[in-house]
């Protein structure tokens, strides 16, 4: 009989027994002697399926001991299974490594930072093993605070895309039966090329072949962290010539009597930002653009609009002297260090942007890891180099508000 229904009869016997007690009770009166017979049996019953209980559940807790101990040898014979292929593969000179397994954070690593680890989406579930290539996905995803908010495909080559470049037109009236005139929608073609990102990461041989060192891991983490550097910088400050646009080039063409192109404000100097520079700004978006719009600007500048007040005192920066989400009228802050500082005339230190309109990004979908074999062979150091390819380009420039500095 299972745990659940020796708890219900054990229910069913001890209701019984209740009723007779009870009904003694209420009538006043001594159970009789066929009563008190009944309530024993019923007692000893009780008595018989507890200690079944009590077996069921030491057994129990025995199984689920025994259950883990063998999780935890499977996981040690998939340790030492997943650093013999990664010793055997790294022994092959250049071998592509892009596709080598490694365990998912529930293996008991953390692979990311601090205490929310990039693949976080797995925790727990320690059967669900991760490439390289998808664990350098995710600690990009993961390590760039920009690119969730703009358009990201991926891509295979050059790649040509075509997105409608302007909202769509208000409809008219028309009488029944009257002819409907047509409306054109104005598109944009935009190509992404695959300019590449390379980085190498280094480990020593003894750190590579400890087995309590998820090296595979913690290489795709550290190539991760830095493509997202690399590519977070260029989407913000590319300049489009032999490398990816960045939403700062928006700045060369800025014209506020112009809807197509990026907007600004330009403050009184160069070192500060009045609230008025902020509400101006704001209001220069399209208002089609506000609902999902994002301020972003540099980490310093986050501390200066801290301290921003209107003419009510009341602060622009919602939940400024908390740590967390920071919102700005009504906009998320988005922090970079790839925005121009304060203390520069003509330079956009902040902006206001429907990102998943203005920018787009391509990833290339393959992300290649080979081992140099011989180059740091002499020192006996474990060297990994992959590449990334992407490109970024602003598509419509005004859905994007800058706020510049003065003179």
């Amino acid at each position: 009989m299972k745990l659940k229904e020796m708890n219900k009869k054990r229910s069913e016997i001890l209701e019984e027994m209740n009723q007779l007690i009870d009904s003694a009770i209420v009538e006043q009166r001594n159970l009789t002697v066929e009563e008190e017979a009944k309530v024993e049996e019923l007692q000893t019953q009780i008595n018989e399926i507890d200690a079944d209980l009590k077996e069921c559940r030491e057994l129990r807790h025995e199984n689920t001991i025994a259950k883990e101990i063998k999780e935890e040898k499977n996981m040690e014979n998939k340790t030492l299974e997943l650093r013999e292929q990664f010793m055997d593969a790294v022994s092959t000179p250049n071998k592509d490594l892009s596709k080598l397994e490694f365990r998912a954070a529930g293996d008991g690593y953390n692979a990311g930072l601090g205490g929310s680890p990039y693949d976080s989406v797995n925790k727990g579930q320690a059967n669900v093993p991760l490439t390289i290539e998808a664990g350098i996905r995710q600690a990009i995803d993961h390590n760039s605070n920009l690119l969730p908010h703009a358009n990201v495909i991926q891509t295979s080559g050059t790649h040509r895309i075509v997105l409608d470049a302007a909202p769509a037109s208000e409809a008219r009236l028309v009488k029944e039966g009257a002819s409907i005139s047509t409306v054109d929608s104005e598109f944009v073609k935009v190509e992404l090329g695959a300019y590449k990102l390379a980085e190498i990461v280094k480990i020593t041989r003894e750190v590579a072949e400890d087995v309590n060192f998820n090296i595979v891991a913690h290489a795709a983490n550290r190539l991760g962290v830095a493509f997202a550097k690399a590519v977070e910088h260029y989407i913000v400050s590319g300049t489009g010539t032999s490398q990816p646009e960045g939403i700062l080039n928006a700045l060369t063409g800025a014209d506020n009597a112009n809807l197509q192109k990026a907007s600004k404000q330009v403050t009184a100097n160069k070192d500060t930002i009045a609230a008025n520079d902020v509400v101006a700004a704001y209001y220069n978006l399209p208002h089609e653009c506000r609902a999902n719009a994002v301020f972003v600007c540099h980490p310093d500048t986050v501390k200066q609009l801290a301290l921003l007040q209107d003419s009510q005192g009341r602060q622009l920066l919602t939940d400024g002297l908390t740590p967390g989400l920071r919102t700005i009228m009504g906009c998320p802050v988005v922090e970079t260090p790839y925005v121009d500082k304060m203390g520069t005339a003509s330079k956009g230190v902040g902006f206001f942007a429907d990102m998943s309109r203005a920018l787009t990004v391509g990833i290339r979908s393959d992300i290649t890891t080979r081992q140099l074999h011989e180059l740091y062979a002499a020192s006996d150091i474990v060297a990994l180099v992959s590449t990334l390819r992407f490109d970024s380009k602003v598509v419509q420039p005004g859905a994007i508000s800058f706020i510049v500095t003065g003179a």
